[in-house]
């Protein structure tokens, strides 16, 4: 009986040497209201999702202009290619996933297909102004061009001030139209100021002479001059820089993020360079 006490009074003070608890003594963690549970579970959760969901569906949709070479156009096999498409598939290499793109064959609808969800980010010579930026996160700017003006070679414009006896024309909700629109000084030609649906339309009313001037970006109008120098030239004059830039919905920030991360990494070792190279001139490159 008494070996029995013993080994019971031993086995107690080995449990208590190695730090066992009498039940009544183990920690009890106290009950968590429904709403605090909840919170602690949302914490878990990312508040913005964008960059995982692109990431588990392993694709990138990328909305792009039908027709904006050197940017974005179709070749004669009925691809798309140009500088953007070349960068935009550079990217996504770099992100580990695949470049989607869809057509918007209606341009001012871009924003509105954004918003529902329809495209993940606008990327086609999309200008980073304070208007876009109302509705769009941008990523950092990737190129820095001009805004042009194309004159007739039946009209002779010398000077800025020429223009106010001059039919400008600019595509409506573009970089130019929205200079136009938000510039005092320029105030005194929106009388003059003829809204265009497409920049193509723009070319054919400067070759019927139904338009005496065309603002427009400068890659595109390079471009569309070495096509064919017949029906415009270049004034000695621009309005400015317009800066090229990839759009968000305002919520994907940390989409936004990873996309200007790998532009950035793409500019920093000069593969962005050799894309614009094949593209534009030497003179018209300048990346930030």
């Amino acid at each position: 009986m008494k070996k029995t006490i013993f080994s019971i009074l031993l086995t107690v003070a080995v449990l208590s040497a190695f730090g066992v608890l009498h039940p009544y003594t183990v920690p009890i963690m106290p009950n968590v209201p429904a709403a605090e549970e909840t919170s602690l579970k949302e914490e878990l959760i990312p508040s913005d999702p964008s960059w995982q969901t692109v990431q588990e569906k392993g694709t990138l949709t990328i909305g792009v202009r039908s027709s904006f070479p050197p940017m974005t156009f179709s070749d004669e096999n009925g691809a798309l290619t140009g500088m953007d498409i070349e960068l935009a598939k550079a990217v996504c290499e770099t992100l580990n996933i695949e470049p989607e793109f869809k057509i918007i064959d209606n341009w001012h609808q871009k924003e509105t297909l954004l918003a529902q969800g329809e495209i993940d980010c606008i990327w086609s010579a999309f200008s980073l102004t304070p208007e876009h930026e109302k509705t769009v996160c941008f990523s950092q700017p990737y190129l820095i061009t001009k805004l042009s003006v194309l004159a007739s070679q039946n009209v002779w414009v010398t000077d800025m001030s020429a223009l106010l006896f001059c039919r400008i024309g600019a595509e409506e909700g573009s970089s130019a139209w929205e200079m136009f629109q938000s510039v005092e000084d320029y105030e005194s030609l929106l009388p003059n100021l003829i809204p265009l649906d497409t920049c193509a339309s723009g070319l054919e009313m400067l070759a019927n002479g139904t338009l005496d001037v065309f603002v427009v970006d400068q890659t595109y109008a390079k471009y569309q001059m070495d096509q064919s120098e017949a029906f415009a030239y270049f004034t000695a004059f621009d309005f400015g820089d317009d800066l090229y830039a990839v759009g968000f919905r305002p919520e994907d920030e940390m989409l936004a993020n990873e996309v200007d991360r790998a532009l950035q990494s793409l500019i920093a070792d000069g593969t962005a360079h050799q894309i614009a190279q094949h593209w534009l001139e030497e003179s018209d490159i300048l990346i930030p």
